[in-house]
């Protein structure tokens, strides 16, 4: 993944800033966000504050992403192993439809019930992670038509003073991977036993 972002410079970033809403809120200051520096990549990790995650921006504007990430969001990527830029955007598209129509319905979205549904075929270091359906189940057909020539489209989101709960829980612990890991989770089903009675 050894390609640079389009957002390099403070201009183009305020450029993004100026037409994209990032979030359902009227005050989006605590959403701040930074030009990528010349070498660096989505797959650079960062080890020193202020922590910061990749997003690819038109994921954002096509699935119309808000940040901070709803709680089964984060929960996903923390239960996968990895950050939000380390996802595959048709995952990110099963995803964010999963939560839609379970919302519809008025149920809470379940990992354990997506994942009934979903699986991760195979894991490659450097690659981005992709969710297929399992044989049979799937719910939704691929996105893809919308995602061609996005790999350039990172940029830096990082959480202001006013919006700690971008990135932080309440114990000031990560809700999940800002960088890339080593060792996605490779899943390949539920466990109907672990899963509850309504999961069922």
């Amino acid at each position: 993944m050894g390609v640079s972002s389009k957002f390099s410079t403070p201009e183009i970033v305020a450029c993004f800033r100026g037409a994209i809403k990032l979030s359902g809120s009227n005050d989006e200051s605590g959403i701040i966000t930074d030009p990528v520096n010349e070498g660096k990549f989505v797959t650079t990790v960062n080890t020193t504050e202020p922590h910061y995650f990749y997003m690819y921006t038109n994921l954002v504007q096509v699935l119309n992403l808000w940040l901070p990430f709803t709680d089964f969001e984060s929960l996903m990527l923390k239960t996968l192993n990895v950050a939000p830029s380390q996802l595959h955007p048709n995952g990110w598209a099963f995803i964010k439809a999963f939560e839609i129509v379970c919302l519809g319905f008025d149920l809470e979205p379940s990992v354990g019930v997506f994942f009934s549904f979903y699986h991760i075929k195979g894991i490659s270091p450097n690659i981005l992670v992709l969710i297929y359906s399992q044989p049979n189940r799937g719910r939704f057909n691929l996105f893809a038509s919308n995602f061609k020539n996005y790999k350039n489209t990172f940029l830096c989101f990082r959480c202001g003073d006013n919006l700690p709960d971008l990135m932080f829980d309440d114990l000031s612990e990560p809700l999940f991977p800002f960088y890339w890991t080593s060792n996605p989770r490779l899943i390949k089903g539920a466990i109907l036993e672990k899963l509850s009675d309504i999961e069922r």
